[in-house]
């Protein structure tokens, strides 16, 4: 015990001697997209000689701890969201969790400034945490929903929502948006893009994905069966459950190899069914192999499941989580603009699916330096 808290301290220590800036990365734990987006983030920041720190709560912090083992992590307190079984009740329930979430919010704060002021950090990256943000010190929050959309049984609590939204960002002293700043040549369409955004605080700085065009780690056979569909599973629960034993009852249908991640970081079991193979968990290098060698990729409609889908170029299947309106109208979006396949969870056809997200054009995108610069910018900053 000793040693681990000698350890511990050379660690907060170090960064002044070498003069690095801290910087704490703190990632909303709702589903794991929020943690697989901070994690070229988190790989920029150290390309630019920062030390990090990794905070927060649940899954999403146990995915990046499993991704960068080196770096220390500091628990948050979790915002305890209770989440519907069925989607039409999603607006009622979370209503009623606001005044709990506010509370949460605040004690976030409280928390995240009293570890900042242990560590010595000089800055925080937050991923839609709306209380990490740091007193007198350079704050980021990031997120795609500018203008969130609102469920139509609360539309009458449309600009309350919004007003909200925007006064909470406003406490941080910069937003990054991971998209394009371009009005039509982009992935979150309305939802950063309904109206123009002021420059000196809104930095739009790509799309944040994990993914490589490139196999970095090739996982060759029998690690996978030349896997034709992918399928990967995240989001709350208890939806993401509902969703694997949908998917589990139709796959049998498949005539094609298939490989699911289930999204559980917990465990890293595997098992393999004929042609199936059924992970809990794929750290980045195997999950970007196994991406690429699909044809098919079968995902909920997340804004970074959409991010890493267009760094890729894959075609998909998107499943929206009933009652959740930011995938519902990503979903609906890419549909019409025949990029990807869309279904409802309550009526999906997989096969049927498959062959439709077959003859979708699919996604591409061009990498661009813009998180890099915004990086150095913030670092610059605190140098």
């Amino acid at each position: 015990m000793q040693q681990a808290n000698n350890r511990q301290h050379q660690i907060f220590i170090a960064p002044f001697l070498n003069k690095k800036p801290v910087i704490i990365v703190a990632p909303l734990n709702w589903g794991l997209g929020h943690a697989t987006r901070c994690i070229p983030l988190i790989h920029e920041l150290l390309l630019q000689n920062a030390t990090v720190l990794l905070a927060g709560d649940g899954r999403s912090l146990t995915l990046l701890q499993q991704e960068f083992p080196q770096l220390d992590s500091l628990p948050l307190p979790s915002y305890d969201i209770v989440y519907p079984a069925r989607g039409q009740q999603m607006p009622v329930v979370m209503a009623r969790q606001i005044p709990k979430i506010l509370r949460q919010i605040a004690r976030e704060k409280e928390v995240i400034n009293q570890m900042a002021a242990k560590c010595g950090a000089h800055a925080v990256i937050s991923d839609n945490r709306y209380g990490c943000c740091l007193r007198g010190k350079p704050s980021v929050f990031i997120t795609h929903q500018i203008f969130i959309q609102t469920p139509p049984a609360l539309s009458f609590l449309s600009p309350v929502i919004l007003w909200l939204n925007r006064l909470f960002i406003h406490r941080f002293t910069a937003c990054w948006i991971p998209d394009f700043n371009h009005p039509h040549n982009n992935l979150s369409g309305k939802l950063a893009h309904q109206k123009p955004l002021p420059g000196q605080f809104y930095r739009f700085i790509g799309p944040l994905s994990r993914m490589k065009t490139t196999d970095i780690q090739p996982y060759k056979p029998p690690e996978f069966i030349n896997p034709k569909i992918a399928i990967v599973l995240s989001g709350p629960e208890p939806q993401r459950t509902q969703l694997e034993e949908l998917l589990l009852k139709q796959v049998p249908a498949l005539t094609q190899p298939v490989v699911m991640a289930r999204g559980i970081t917990e465990t890293n079991a595997m098992r393999q069914t004929g042609t199936w193979q059924i992970y809990d968990h794929l750290i980045t290098p195997k999950l970007n192999s196994l991406l690429l060698q699909a044809e098919v990729v079968v995902a909920r409609s997340g804004y970074s499941t959409i991010m890493d889908l267009a760094a890729l170029g894959k075609k998909a299947v998107l499943i929206p989580t009933p009652g959740q309106t930011e995938q519902e109208y990503l979903a609906q979006r890419f549909m019409q603009q025949g990029v990807f396949y869309a279904a409802l969870q309550n009526s999906l056809q997989l096969p049927g699916a498959i062959q439709q997200a077959l003859q979708m054009n699919g996604l591409q995108c061009n990498k661009q330096n813009l998180l890099q610069n915004a990086v150095k910018t913030l670092i610059g900053s605190l140098i």
